[in-house]
């Protein structure tokens, strides 16, 4: 991670506290963002973590765009 590039967003912070759901709502967010193109850049790292120890971590990237098609082949 760059700490000068890196993007941090918290959106627990506009949701509050979803508890369990938390995982999932974080990976919809990513999800979203890299397909619609409003994500910062083409990948995403979800981290998450709670008061009895448990803890995961996950990425997610943006699929390579296909080559554009070119006349003749």
């Amino acid at each position: 991670i760059a700490p000068k590039s890196t993007v941090t967003t918290t959106l627990a912070e506009r949701l509050g506290d979803p508890g369990a759901a938390s995982g999932a709502i974080l990976m919809v967010h990513a999800t979203v963002g890299l397909a619609a193109g409003f994500a910062p850049g083409a990948s995403a790292v979800v981290a998450l973590g709670s008061d009895w120890r448990g803890r995961a971590c996950f990425t997610l990237a943006r699929p390579p765009l296909p080559e554009p098609e070119r006349p003749g082949r």
